[in-house]
């Protein structure tokens, strides 16, 4: 498993040590870490092989060696584990004598990584919301545009109140990592569609779609198989890929 360490911590760890603080962001890491410990046992459960994960300010980024074609409810759970551990923790600072530190430094990850945000594990949850009721391809076309006007407002929110500069930043780099979002639509969809061809799913309930512009796929769903419907025939999932992969 490759660990990676983002930049940007790197930065905060080097600014903690010149001011004095590198005993509190040795705690912030370790919350960091056991909050990704609920995801890879989450994923150890479902049997989901992990390839690595980056280590940010914030939480983590696990990527997964084969992400493959899965009910909604297993990445929901993955998504959810993180904020699990913590909420753990946080109940623990009602019982355990635990420094103020870590009941700080743990509330604070709590509360930013629930925000409905992409890539943080609310924002992971919320777009899965998003697409039991949507197309796979709508969802992550509108997610981004969502996760911006909720960085927009609580960067507002931040200037007028006066807010730290860290919390100011990190809403910079989630701007910055929904735009590239918004520029990877095409290349995650191309993906999501690669994974229900590589890997089909027989267990995953039926969801008729309808015919979409300009091709079928455009309105799949995700979590389930896709069956086209009319009057003179049926359409699975598997036979509408196989001939867009197949060419």
């Amino acid at each position: 498993m490759k660990i990676k360490v983002h930049y940007s911590l790197l930065i905060l760890v080097a600014l903690a040590f010149f001011a004095g603080f590198i005993q509190k962001v040795a705690i912030l890491l370790t919350l960091i870490l056991l909050h990704e410990v609920g995801h890879i046992l989450a994923c150890k459960f479902y049997k989901r092989e992990i390839n690595g994960f980056t280590i940010l300010p914030f939480g983590a980024v696990i990527n997964f060696e084969n992400d493959k074609n899965v009910p909604i409810k297993e990445d929901f759970v993955i998504a959810s584990a993180g904020l699990f551990v913590n909420f753990i923790i946080l109940l623990a600072g009602f019982i355990l004598p635990l420094s103020d530190d870590v009941v700080i430094f743990n509330r604070y990850l709590l509360i930013f990584n629930i925000l409905p945000i992409w890539p943080l594990d609310g924002g992971r949850i919320l777009e899965l919301l998003w697409a039991k009721f949507l197309p796979f391809k709508k969802t992550i076309i509108f997610f981004p545009y969502f996760s911006l006007i909720i960085i927009l407002l609580l960067l507002f929110w931040a200037i007028i109140s006066l807010s730290g500069w860290n919390f100011m930043i990190m809403l910079s780099f989630l701007c910055i990592q929904n735009i590239t979002s918004l520029k990877n639509c095409d290349n995650r969809f191309k993906q999501f569609l690669l994974k229900k061809y590589l890997y089909p799913n027989e267990d995953l309930e039926e969801k008729d779609v309808n015919l979409a512009k300009p091709t079928i796929v455009d309105n799949f769903f995700k979590g389930v198989n896709n069956v086209l419907r009319s009057e003179e025939k049926v359409k699975s999932e598997k036979t509408i890929l196989e001939r867009i992969f197949k060419k």
